[in-house]
């Protein structure tokens, strides 16, 4: 009889921790979600990290943009539409009907697109590379930056 409670508390105890996991897993996926910087395309505004030291640890939040939209000015984690699994992070400069003007040509940003540039310009690979991006590819806004000095972006 005992041998089975003490299997019956295991059980338990592994159901409890893979809901959890479930439950950290959708408010990652859907809500909130904590990511480090690693690329120098956003000095000075966000640190760069480097393989083994990590940058500044940014709150991306999934939910509001969502409900709400981007706005210009917002910084904004993407999925890169040249490198499969790779994540940018930039600033909106322009969103859907702007004109944008780079090197001499015009760019009108299209319905359901976001023109993306990185603060460091000499260091971005951004929408001046690639042109406007579709808002599938945004991933969340970056409202928080913790790390050394907690700076808030909203």
């Amino acid at each position: 009889m005992r041998c089975f409670q003490h299997k019956s508390g295991v059980l338990q105890a592994t159901l409890l921790t893979i809901n959890f996991l479930a439950i950290y897993r959708a408010l990652q996926l859907y809500f909130y979600d904590f990511r480090t910087a690693i690329g120098p395309s956003m000095i000075p505004t966000i640190r760069q990290g480097k393989i083994y030291i990590a940058g500044d640890v940014l709150l991306v939040d999934k939910l509001t943009p969502s409900i709400w939209g981007y706005q210009i000015n917002d910084i904004v984690l993407a999925k890169s539409p040249m490198k499969l699994g790779s994540l940018l992070c930039k600033r909106i400069m322009g969103v859907a009907g702007d004109i944008i003007v780079h090197e001499g040509t015009e760019y009108l940003i299209p319905e359901g697109h976001v023109w993306i540039e990185g603060d460091n310009k000499s260091q971005s690979f951004d929408s001046r590379n690639f042109g406007p991006i579709p808002l599938s590819l945004l991933d969340g806004r970056i409202i928080i930056k913790l790390w050394n000095w907690p700076e808030i972006f909203i």
